[in-house]
C-alpha cells in the first residue's frame, strides 16, 4: 500500500508542477492571473482534487517508512517521531493549500472580483510551496533514521540527505527572501518538486521490491 501510495503521489507532484508551469508568476497584475483560472477552471478544480487525494495518500506512504527503521533505541524513535510529525504538517499543508486552488477556480467562474481570484490562487501558490519545507524535512529525518538502522538500502541516507537540507534551504529562501517571487524563485520551486518526485518514487520502488534486493546498490 505504501509504495503504490509512493508512486501516487510523486507522480501528482509532477502533474502538479506541470499544470502550475504556464500560471502567472506571483507579482503578475491580477487581471492576468484571474483570467488563467478562469480560462483553465476545469483543471484547476481538478488539480485540486487530485492534490487532496494525492495528500491523503501520503499518510499510507510514511506510515510504510517505518520498514526502514530497524533499531528501537530513544535514539531510533525519536527520529522517527521527527519523520511522522513532517508527515502531518505536509498532509495538513496540502490540502489546505489544494482547498485554497479550488475556491480560486470556484471564485473565477461564478465571476468574482479579479483581485479576490489572484489573491486566493497566489496564496494557494505559497502554501504548496511551503509544503516543500515540511517534506524536505521528512526526507531529512528519514534519511537520519535509516542511517542508524543497518539497512540494504543504506543508499536512500546518501540521496535523501542532501535532498532534504538542500530542499529545506532553497525552498526557505524562496519563502523569506526578498524578491523570491520573481521568476526565478518559482524556477527553484519547481527544481525541488521534481527532486522530491524523484526521492518519492525511488523510495516506493525500494518499498515495492524489498529491502534486500538493494543489497548490492552503492552502499
Amino acid at each position: 500500500m505504501g509504495a503504490a501510495a509512493g508512486m501516487v503521489v510523486a507522480a501528482a507532484l509532477v502533474a502538479d508542477l506541470c499544470t502550475l508551469a504556464p500560471a502567472p508568476t506571483m507579482g503578475a497584475p491580477a487581471p492576468q492571473i484571474a483570467d488563467f483560472v478562469h480560462r483553465n477552471a476545469t483543471l484547476t478544480a481538478t488539480m485540486s482534487l487530485i492534490g487532496a487525494a494525492a495528500a491523503m495518500l501520503l499518510l499510507p506512504f510514511v506510515a510504510s517508512l517505518r520498514t526502514f527503521v530497524h533499531g528501537r533505541s530513544e535514539t531510533d524513535e525519536w527520529r522517527w517521531t521527527m519523520t511522522i510529525l513532517a508527515g502531518a504538517v505536509t498532509v495538513s499543508v496540502l490540502l489546505v493549500a489544494s482547498a485554497l486552488r479550488g475556491a480560486a477556480a470556484v471564485l473565477a467562474q461564478h465571476g468574482a472580483d479579479a483581485a479576490v481570484v489572484a489573491a486566493t490562487f497566489d496564496v494557494a501558490k505559497v502554501a504548496f510551496t511551503f509544503a516543500l519545507l515540511p517534506t524536505a524535512a521528512l526526507v531529512l529525518a528519514n534519511a537520519r533514521a535509516v542511517a542508524v538502522s543497518n539497512s540494504p538500502a543504506a543508499w536512500l541516507v546518501r540521496v535523501g540527505v542532501p535532498i532534504g537540507l538542500v530542499g529545506m534551504v532553497a525552498v526557505g529562501a524562496v519563502l523569506f527572501g526578498a524578491h523570491s517571487w520573481l521568476g526565478p524563485g518559482e524556477t527553484v520551486v519547481a527544481a525541488m518538486g521534481i527532486l522530491l518526485s524523484m526521492w518519492l518514487a525511488a523510495v516506493s520502488t525500494v518499498m515495492w521490491r524489498g529491502e534486500d534486493a538493494w543489497a548490492g546498490v552503492a552502499t
